[in-house]
């Protein structure tokens, strides 16, 4: 009897701290690096909403060290667009040193910010570099477009671990 009572509560509580998401943190493309800004602010699991068409602009280049959603608001009349504009000739969007979950949705990803002050096209949307095959990075991608890259969207490096990488209602092109 015990032991059903205890696994019913472990299950109770499995579907309770499962269904409870992060805050939503909405961020405006008012000045560079707010999405950069937010992500460093923000809790473990938190939504970092973009409320405007943007152009988010990055001169920084984030690193994930918490679970973090960003999504463009879906009630916009276009996708958000983010777009790298720093010095750097090996951009990426995001990068992922451990066992972090990346979910991207409702976002234009513009590689090329050229016209905006960047040194080249960005290389990455999300660069993977935990350097351990047994760590368990994620990666779940739905309805973004990534455009106008110098090498490849997702960059994995050498002994990555990932357990997913999930892209659903997508476009790549030009990277």
């Amino acid at each position: 009897m015990l032991k059903k009572t205890l696994f019913w509560i472990c299950m109770m509580s499995f579907i309770v701290f499962s269904a409870a998401g992060g805050a939503v943190v909405p961020v405006s493309s008012g000045t560079v690096n707010a999405v950069h800004d937010a992500i460093a602010a923000a809790n473990d699991g938190d939504i970092i909403e973009l409320t405007d068409i943007g152009p988010y602009l990055f001169d920084l280049q984030p690193l994930l060290d918490k679970n973090i959603t960003v999504r463009g608001n879906a009630d916009l009349p276009e996708q958000p667009v983010m777009k790298y504009v720093g010095s750097s000739t090996s951009a990426h969007f995001f990068r992922i040193p451990g066992e972090q979950r990346l979910e991207l949705e409702n976002i234009i990803f513009e590689g090329d910010g050229k016209s905006d002050g960047a040194a080249a096209l960005a290389k990455y949307v999300v660069r993977i570099e935990n350097g351990d095959p047994l760590l368990k990075a994620g990666v779940f991608i739905n309805n973004c477009v990534a455009q106008n890259f110098n090498d490849k969207f997702i960059k994995p490096y050498g002994n990555s671990g990932m357990d997913s990488l999930i892209v659903t209602n997508s476009v790549f092109k030009n990277g």
